[in-house]
């Protein structure tokens, strides 16, 4: 997957909850289903782009929704440049640098 793919995958992941509350403001109606399931996908999708290294983000979104610091889309706003920093860390400087032939 092209760099620029993966930033933009990641971005989108962040869109989701963004997209969902953005919905139900301008409805006026909840959208279907709780909230929680649009920012579990999101957080799902961001962690599955950056795993294992997106154990970072996680642990920023999860510890900052449990303390009540933040609501559950702003975790996932606050996470996303975690996960798309340790994943792109990961996957494109780490893991090539590592299995690069002398």
């Amino acid at each position: 997957m092209s760099r620029g793919r993966y930033l933009a995958l990641c971005a989108a992941a962040c869109a989701v909850p963004i997209l969902a509350e953005l919905a139900q403001l301008s409805l006026g109606t909840p959208l279907p289903g709780p909230e929680n399931v649009y920012v579990a996908a999101g957080l799902l999708l961001l962690a599955v782009l950056s795993y294992p290294a997106g154990v970072i983000g996680t642990l920023a979104a999860v510890t900052t929704m449990w303390a009540g610091i933040l609501t559950p889309a702003e975790a996932v706003v606050l996470a996303t440049p975690l996960f798309a920093g340790a994943g792109y860390l990961q996957w494109y400087v780490l893991l090539p640098g590592f299995f690069r032939r002398p």
